[in-house]
């Protein structure tokens, strides 16, 4: 019975098999090209390509909306209110989700910057201690240290 056995015949060896079905019409999936071994080839998609620095999609999956994250300057860093700031935009579509996360990013930075700018005295920078300072906040440590040490051995 001399039938047509679909795109891959059976007395092929199994590259030759591989090889007629990567080249086949089929294969590309509607992601990207297949190379020879029939992985795909890996490339931006046209929804990657346009998504902005700060925009990600959450990992678990429950939403499809669109988050911002921003996380603050070296600067900032130490301020005790500043922490990364991650907010959802409330939108799967990305040209929404856009327009959402700018103003949400401008607000945020808009806040940091006041913070920023009340944490800058004028005038204040860099003190060279003498040496009196010094000791005394040496004598300070090595006192606290003592007493912790001594607080940790007694209480036992």
């Amino acid at each position: 019975t001399g039938g047509s056995q679909g795109p891959v015949s059976s007395n092929l060896t199994a590259s030759a098999k591989l090889k007629q079905v990567v080249d086949s019409p089929m294969s590309s999936c509607g992601t990207g090209t297949w190379n020879t071994v029939g992985v795909p080839k890996t490339y931006a998609t046209r929804i990657q390509r346009e998504v902005p620095e700060n925009f990600y999609r959450s990992d678990h999956g429950r939403t499809l909306n669109w988050y911002v994250r921003l996380v603050p300057s070296t600067a900032l860093k130490g301020h005790r209110d500043v922490r990364e700031f991650r907010k959802s935009t409330g939108t799967a579509d990305l040209r929404r989700a856009k327009t959402i996360g700018v103003q949400l990013i401008a607000e945020k930075r808009a806040e940091w910057d006041q913070l920023l700018s009340k944490a800058k005295v004028p005038g204040a920078g860099t003190q060279v201690l003498s040496t009196e300072p010094v000791e005394h906040i040496c004598a300070r440590r090595l006192y606290h240290w003592m007493r912790v040490d001594d607080l940790g051995r007694f209480e036992r």
